[in-house]
């Protein structure tokens, strides 16, 4: 199995960017999947300066509604994306209190309310995606 990181927090390559948020493409025996997406585009990039190709993906994993995880799904190039797997419980609002106590920002994923062209496939508790490969459910 190999793991990229292509976002995170920090970066200690030249040329490379970070971002709050977090992306990994995971390759294992002929399966290529992008578990999650950072919060913009800086996973295409660094992909790009990694010589990591994201065509022919078997599919992208959300691993919650955040839009750090989530956002950079709006920048993944071409019309057909791959399926997408996530809780159905990741496309609900949620929002953070301000530091003064009373406004709302919102952080859930951007692309929550334009998803009709989007592939989604909802799972709920473990579930085997791919042959030997698996998402893991109610995790609070």
């Amino acid at each position: 199995m190999r793991i990229t990181i292509l976002t995170e927090n920090t970066v200690r390559r030249r040329g490379l960017l970070a971002e709050h948020g977090l992306s990994v493409l995971v390759e294992d025996r002929g399966r290529r999947l992008l578990f999650d997406t950072g919060q913009s585009g800086v996973y295409l990039h660094n992909a790009s300066r990694m010589h990591k190709d994201l065509d022919g993906l078997d599919g992208i994993v959300i691993s919650h509604g955040h839009y750090d995880h989530a956002g950079g799904l709006d920048e993944f190039p071409g019309e057909k994306r791959p399926v997408i797997f996530l809780r159905p419980e990741a496309l609900e609002e949620k929002r953070h209190l301000g530091t003064d106590g009373t406004s709302l920002r919102d952080i859930g994923i951007p692309w929550r309310h334009r998803r009709e062209k989007l592939q989604l496939h909802f799972t709920r508790d473990m579930e085997e995606i791919f042959p030997d490969i698996f998402v893991v459910g109610n995790i609070p």
